[in-house]
């Protein structure tokens, strides 16, 4: 119970209301000071009045958030807080865990199981523990990789592993550094030590009360996921670790999800139905393998390929086979695949988007509605350009499986599961940076590109068109990231293939096919189980189709000159530090206001006040773009994606940017102005509302001048 301060003030209004009152009410008795009425009924009651005076009025404080704030006791306004908003079912945040990924070195490549119990301390009070929700947590051999010294030696072995720290709260957000001790229960052999190479990140106090009160503004509405203030308040009921979010809906030019193109030619068509909510959340650092030229499941389940084996492969003999591309058959984009039977909904016709050699692409807007390679169902096609029948080009046949044993693993008819040389498909989830990617089983005849401290073949650029090779030398291999749907870009259902095959003018796509890819990329933390919360029917709106989604990134990175005063020439700047303190200032910005580089040299300047002058500098960034294309740009004013007349912005990489063929149809051949820019991010629903500025510690450096 709060403690009750009467004051002398509070007793000396009490008597004069009794005195006035009782005059009013008792005209005929005296209550002169000295009186015995004045000494036993107003001194008397003075302070039973005076206390209760003070009840009241503490009582209407906590009925009210506008007067809350005036309650002297931190934990009474707190529990005061909590007890209003309760009445709305609205309750307190009860802060977020910090996550991290750990990376573990080992001296023999074995199984290891490891308890949940593991505590990994960072500092003597900081602990962190794996986080997996069933236990033990089980590293096999094959996850163990190989770090060779610069001698070819074999060193250790490494393998990552996500931890969350014990205790919620700001100060388990640690920069990258080595755990002081783990422990094992029962023991770890072969283990040497654990570090993580990045700041680990998410972790948040408790809900303040101030905050809490701000929050409630908007919590106070419908509970259901119809606009974008009930969106915010239910998600962030549900998931406290949300720090923001934004819902676009039908008419707003970043919504393209529901445009159709498909209906005539030259017709885009916006049909309603969508919306997307993009969330803010703390980041974590994941990986993904798969064998590159293999089948993958489409993250977001569309059934949009179809493939006869039989025909296009063959039985094994010679001349028994006939692809899709072969001039016998010539089918072309535009021509119609007619299901006749096997498939729910047949007979249904679908306009063919893309034919390969094996492969028949139909639109993903329009997909097949069931996938016979799951079902075992035995699907009736025919295919051509002349209807109603369309058996003009490949006559009414049954797609079957290919007798040759080189391909009787290919799926048969309908399908979910794609395929192309060089390529593997990413998991479902966000993509907001891409950190490593290598192949870690190479043959030896590959030598000349593998390298020598980690024994596998590390592709360090990224380029947005087909990559080229084999180079020279490992530091110079490429990869391409694409996006096959960048409308659905930075959510659980976008598609993003990692290419490696070679194009160019000596075109090997399959060069690296059989191999495994390993990649490893910054994600946001929970969102899978954000995404299956929105779209699920018992949540979402009936006739709506809702998406989770990220914003773009836009990562930006700087070198910032400096002097220091004259008077504190022997000071030394922490410029570790002062990355951290910037990178964190650049992660938290608003990109709907202006970023620029004074903002930067300002709080640089704030914070280590030895600093004499910033001198002025270039910033240099890259936007990711939702179809994968990275788009490079300067500037020595402000930070945009878009180019005007006066904001100082530079499209750095205009030639490298591949132009889709939407925006060549229309006469735009490349993307080197303002005018094509703004046609390209129409196109992909882009704006300063849909995209975040980022950087990290190791994108910001410093020059000391002087």
């Amino acid at each position: 119970m709060a403690e009750i301060n009467i004051t002398e003030e509070d007793l000396q209004a009490a008597e004069n209301f009794l005195v006035q009152y009782l005059t009013e009410k008792v005209p005929d008795a005296s209550f002169e000071r000295g009186s015995a009425m004045r000494d036993f009924v107003i001194n008397a009651f003075t302070y039973i009045f005076a206390y209760m005076k003070y009840e009241v009025d503490f009582s209407r404080m906590r009925q009210s958030l506008l007067r809350i704030q005036e309650l002297t006791d931190a934990d009474d306004i707190s529990q005061a807080a909590d007890e209003i908003l309760s009445n709305w079912f609205l309750s307190r945040k009860g802060g977020q865990l910090a996550r991290v990924t750990a990376r573990l070195h080992f001296l023999e490549r074995r199984t290891y199981n490891l308890d949940l119990a593991t505590k990994f301390w960072r500092t003597s009070t900081l602990a962190f523990y794996i986080d997996a929700l069933t236990g033990p947590f089980t590293i096999t051999d094959d996850m163990l990789y190989p770090v060779y010294g610069t001698d070819g030696e074999r060193i250790d072995y490494i393998v990552d592993v996500p931890l969350k720290s014990g205790r919620v709260g700001e100060g388990y957000n640690v920069d990258p550094g080595t755990f002081i001790r783990v422990d094992f229960p029962g023991g770890m052999p072969f283990f040497t030590y654990a570090e993580h190479l990045n700041r680990s990140s998410g972790g948040l106090n408790v809900e303040a009360t101030d905050e809490i009160i701000d929050r409630a503004q908007t919590a106070i509405t419908v509970r259901n996921l119809i606009n974008n203030r009930s969106c915010d308040t239910v998600l962030q009921q549900e998931f406290p670790e949300i720090l923001e979010t934004l819902t676009i809906g039908m008419g707003e030019p970043e919504m393209v999800r529901d445009r159709r193109t498909e209906i005539a030619s030259h017709i885009s068509l916006h049909t309603g139905g969508h919306y997307d909510t993009y969330l803010e959340l703390p980041m974590m650092t994941v990986e993904d393998a798969g064998v590159i030229g293999g089948y993958f499941q489409r993250p977001d389940n569309v059934i949009n390929i179809f493939r006869d084996p039989l025909l296009t492969y063959g039985d094994g003999t010679p001349g028994s086979d006939t692809p899709f591309t072969d001039p016998t058959i010539d089918l072309k984009t535009g021509d119609v695949l007619y299901i006749l039977d096997g498939m729910l909904g047949a007979p249904r016709a679908f306009t063919i988007l893309s034919v390969t050699a094996h492969e028949l692409e139909v639109s993903a807007a329009v997909p097949f509605t069931e996938a016979s390679d799951e079902t075992g169902n035995t699907v009736l096609y025919s295919a051509g350009a002349i209807g109603p029948a369309f058996d003009d080009k490949i006559p009414s046949r049954f797609a079957q499986a290919s007798t040759n044993p080189t391909y009787t693993d290919v799926p048969v008819g309908t399908s979910r599961h794609i395929k192309s040389p060089g390529k593997i498909v990413l998991t479902g989830r966000p993509v907001q940076d891409i950190e490593w990617v290598e192949i870690t089983d190479p043959p030896a005849s590959m030598s000349q590109i593998i390298d020598p401290t980690s024994g596998t073949i590390v592709f360090p650029v990224r380029v947005n068109a087909d990559p080229i090779g084999p180079m020279a030398e490992p530091s110079l291999n490429q990869y391409q990231a694409n996006v096959r749907n960048p409308t659905y870009s930075q959510s659980a259902e976008m598609v993003t293939e990692i290419n490696v095959g070679f194009g160019g003018p000596a075109p090997d796509p399959a060069y690296f096919d059989g191999y495994n890819l390993r990649v490893v990329y910054k994600t946001l933390s929970g969102f899978t189980n954000i995404h299956a919360f929105v779209e699920n029917q018992d949540r979402r709106v009936l006739a709506a189709n809702q998406l989770a989604r990220a914003r773009h990134p836009v990562w930006v990175e700087a070198n910032i000159p400096y002097k220091m005063k004259p008077t504190m020439s022997s000071s030394v700047i922490d410029e570790e530090a002062a990355a951290q303190l910037i990178s964190d200032y650049i992660n938290a910005f608003d990109p709907n206001d202006d970023l620029d580089m004074n903002d930067l040299a300002t709080q640089f300047r704030l914070a280590y006040t030895a600093v004499g002058n910033v001198a002025p500098f270039t910033l240099y960034y890259d936007f990711h773009a939702p179809d994968g294309q990275l788009v490079r740009f300067s500037t020595s004013s402000i930070v945009s994606i878009f180019i005007t007349a006066d904001n100082g912005v530079v499209l750095e990489n205009s030639a490298d940017i591949v132009v889709p063929q939407t925006l060549i149809d229309q006469g735009i051949t490349a993307i080197d102005d303002a005018d094509s820019l703004n046609a390209w991010y129409d196109l992909l629903g882009v704006s300063d509302r849909t995209i975040k500025y980022r950087s990290a510690e190791t994108y910001i450096s410093f020059v000391k001048q002087g």
